[in-house]
């Protein structure tokens, strides 16, 4: 059957994603072919990360209500794809290869030989969102590519697929700032009317930068959002960033894992507090993380910390 017919006819297209607008989201693939998903990550309402096996088929038609990114990571093959309006094509996709497909755009592929994939959504609401207050923008289609090469997408996704694999340890600050930045990249590379981004420079006001720092020294213990922050500093949660980044030197999640060390350094010095009390009062999801990150930062381990400074 071809796909203008398994599209048309009584068989209705799969939908891959629940609302992910509302924040209800579940797994696009199988669980059986799932390696990694986001459905537990503190940013899971940004959006749904993916990575999973997908194995040759037949052809299959899907429909999503957000916009897909899919990233070929291996291996080499050949993929037959049909995107409503336009016409059937075929190629060998490589690792690395993106493919973008546009929310509310039903599609079918077909798939030679087994492949494992990294997938993205964003529902079209948050991009929107950043639209908006990035740009002032009204409503927006985004472009659907192909095999395309696009190395900040790559980077971006791996970078999530590399967060999920270590137990999300950046938090929701993290993955929240990557998926702004997924989304306004989209904005100016994939938009059918590409729109203009303000620009700023200078980093924060003072006075706003002042009340952003105090509201995190008073919520080290909480899981902090980009969206809070970036309210508090009376813009947008992009332009925050990068503004942010411009006054500290850092971005707004490693400005708060730096103080969130600073303060298990001082709570270290207390030999009664057991370092997996320290973790909790950080709001550390695990002493793993809260080891990792203090490692990463410090150079050594809270316990080899402590027992430099005679605390046990």
């Amino acid at each position: 059957m071809t796909p203008e017919a398994l599209l048309s006819n009584h068989e209705s297209p799969r939908i891959l994603v629940a609302d992910v607008a509302s924040g209800t989201l579940r797994p696009m693939a199988h669980p059986d072919r799932l390696v990694l998903s986001s459905g537990h990550a503190p940013w899971r309402d940004s959006l749904l990360v993916e990575q999973y096996r997908r194995p040759p088929d037949e052809g299959s038609a899907h429909y999503s209500p957000a916009h897909l990114i899919n990233i070929r990571l291996d291996p080499p093959g050949l993929l037959d794809w049909w995107i409503a309006g336009e016409r059937p094509r075929g190629q060998l996709v490589t690792p690395g290869d993106v493919h973008l497909t546009s929310a509310g755009i039903p599609r079918w592929y077909r798939c030679h030989e087994p492949s494992e994939i990294l997938l993205l959504a964003l529902a079209p609401s948050f991009v929107q969102h950043a639209a908006h207050e990035c740009t002032g923008a009204g409503p927006l289609e985004l472009r659907n590519q192909r095999a395309i090469r696009d190395a900040q997408i790559l980077h971006l996704g791996l970078a999530l697929q590399a967060e999920l694999a270590a137990g999300c340890p950046g938090g929701r600050l993290y993955g929240e700032a990557l998926a702004t930045t997924l989304a306004v990249h989209l904005l100016q590379h994939y938009a059918v009317c590409s729109p203009q981004l303000r620009s700023y420079r200078g980093g924060l006001p003072q006075a706003r930068l002042r009340r952003v720092l105090e509201y995190m020294q008073a919520h080290l213990d909480q899981e902090l959002s980009l969206a809070a922050l970036a309210s508090i500093a009376q813009m947008s949660p992009y332009y925050f960033s990068r503004l942010f980044k411009q006054s500290t030197g850092l971005s707004p999640h490693q400005y708060l894992l730096h103080q969130r060390v600073e303060r298990a350094k001082h709570l270290l010095s207390d030999p009664r507090r057991k370092i997996a009390e320290v973790s909790d009062a950080l709001g550390f999801p695990h002493q793993s993380h809260f080891t990792a990150t203090f490692h990463t930062v410090v150079g050594i381990t809270p316990g080899e910390y402590r027992r430099q400074r005679g605390g046990e």
